[in-house]
């Protein structure tokens, strides 16, 4: 989350009383959380005095100090608490969200040490005000060394990739439950479970990119970079992970991990952590808020001494491009959380525009590259990939019959045939034309009939027989294509025209 506030987070309708006056239902909550902690103190806590004092500033929330004291065996006791209170639906919201991500990095991070606030309780505080309180940390606003965050971030995220703890995730998938959601600031960002990275980040980022033009406005230039976005840069930088025998396993991550939300504990010196938006992903993504220009995270190697500790994965290669990839997705929020700032579109824009360039082939240029003996593989687990991440939010009814033309068992392909398909599909996304597709695709038929039938007059062998099978799937590859690019048009027409 970067630095400028947006506008109408600054709306504050809380009323400051709430810093003044203590809530009986949250000293109720505070006084049962250390009855349950202390319980060789459960009776000084009951006599113990309760005050309350502003704390810290914040643009969109009231926050305040409570500090418990009592005596015990003559020995004063104060314990300290962290008030967080906001107004309306959106706020409820926010809270009980932070809420459930303390809860979870607190019992994930149990080998890790206490890098978080411990979350006490949550609730309704007056009528269309609610309440956060957790455990008060005396914390100084700034970064810890790299060589003492950057382990213990990537430790957190290693243990909660092995944890058998549930954390309402025993499938051990990638999201979280459709239930839940986080907040980028005020953003509600929802989250569904995917078996796949790849399905995972192509939905959600997807619908993210149609909140920030509906936020923004539609361009045609977004809308030309799209396609290709979705179905060659994604798949090329993600399928690789969890293809060819490799994998990756889900891990908790903070999720919006920049500078203004870490801290130093005054009396430990221990890193704090706090504002989480967690949910299971990539542990790189992590690193794709820490790679932002805003982000004082992206200064004196924080992402190389974190790899130290938590080696890039597979292809390694890849690192640095799939860090880009996280990081459009950043930047796609911070656009819709700050819209009258210009530069967060323009970065994503760019990005995506670098690597649709650099990746016109997409994932099937990147196969076409490895060993023979990967290509059965490769086939498997493509089909399981492209089936789950065609489920776009809003295309699953309109696309479901063109895309199970496209997700056929793959054919043997020669290296001959694969860098044919290649030049073919990169002239034809070259500037993203929607307009006269219809009649290129006519061109590409001819084109195929009459290759087609000067293989026939040859003498058939084996593999002209495989070069026949992966031209007609090439056939039906680009009618299925044609065919998601007209329901990619009618789409973007209907939100247009505000009729979805």
């Amino acid at each position: 989350m970067a630095e400028t506030q947006p506008e109408q987070m600054t709306k504050l309708k809380v009323p400051i009383e709430v810093t003044e006056n203590l809530n009986p239902k949250v000293v109720d909550e505070i006084i049962g959380y250390l009855q349950d902690q202390y319980e060789n103190e459960y009776e000084e806590i009951g006599k113990s005095s309760v005050k309350i004092k502003k704390h810290g500033n914040s643009r969109w929330a009231r926050t305040a100090r409570i500090d418990v004291e009592y005596v015990k065996d003559g020995d004063d006791v104060c314990r300290s608490f962290f008030l967080k209170v906001v107004y309306g639906p959106v706020g409820k919201d926010m809270v009980e969200s932070e809420y459930k991500c303390l809860r979870d990095i607190d019992e994930l991070a149990n080998s890790v040490g206490n890098i978080t606030p411990i979350p006490v309780a949550c609730g309704e505080y007056i009528e269309d005000v609610y309440f956060l309180v957790c455990t008060f940390l005396d914390m100084e606003i700034k970064l810890p060394p790299p060589e003492v965050f950057a382990p213990l971030v990537a430790k957190l995220h290693r243990n909660s990739s092995q944890t058998e703890k549930d954390c309402e995730n025993p499938g051990k998938k990638f999201g979280k439950h459709s239930g839940f959601m986080t907040f980028h600031g005020n953003v509600r960002v929802n989250h569904k479970f995917s078996d796949t990275w790849e399905g995972y980040f192509k939905n959600s980022t997807w619908n993210l990119l149609h909140l920030e033009q509906e936020v923004r406005g539609f361009t045609k230039e977004i809308e030309l970079l799209t396609e290709s976005f979705f179905s060659k840069v994604i798949p090329r930088l993600l399928r690789p992970l969890e293809t060819s025998g490799r994998s990756i396993s889900p891990c908790f991550i903070h999720g919006d991990l920049w500078h203004e939300n870490v801290g130093v504990d005054k009396e430990t010196g221990n890193p704090v952590i706090f504002d989480p938006a967690c949910f299971w992903a990539h542990n790189e993504y992590e690193l794709g808020v820490w790679s932002q220009e805003w982000n004082d995270l992206s200064k004196d190697n924080y992402r190389e001494e974190y790899h130290k500790h938590f080696p890039p994965s597979e292809p390694v290669e890849d690192c640095d491009d799939r860090n880009i990839l996280y990081g459009i997705r950043v930047n796609i929020l911070d656009s819709i959380l700050y819209k009258k700032e210009r530069k967060y579109r323009a970065n994503f824009i760019a990005d995506m525009r670098k690597l649709i360039n650099k990746y016109p082939g997409g994932f099937l240029e990147w196969q076409d590259a490895q060993p023979a003996a990967e290509e059965e593989t490769h086939a498997h687990e493509t089909h399981a990939h492209e089936k789950e991440g065609s489920e776009w939010e809003g295309f699953e009814e309109d696309a479901s019959e063109e895309e199970t033309h496209v997700h056929e068992t793959h054919t043997h392909e020669t290296h001959a045939h694969e860098k044919e398909t290649r030049e073919k599909e990169s002239r034809e996304w070259e500037g993203f034309e929607w307009e006269g597709f219809e009649e290129d695709a006519a061109e590409d038929d001819v084109s195929e009939k009459e290759t087609c039938e000067k293989e026939t007059r040859k003498k058939e062998t084996r593999e002209e027989a495989r070069e026949r099978e992966a031209k007609e799937k090439e056939a039906r590859e680009i009618k299925a294509s044609e065919a998601r690019r007209q329901v990619a048009r009618r789409r973007l027409a209907k939100l247009r025209a505000g009729k979805v």
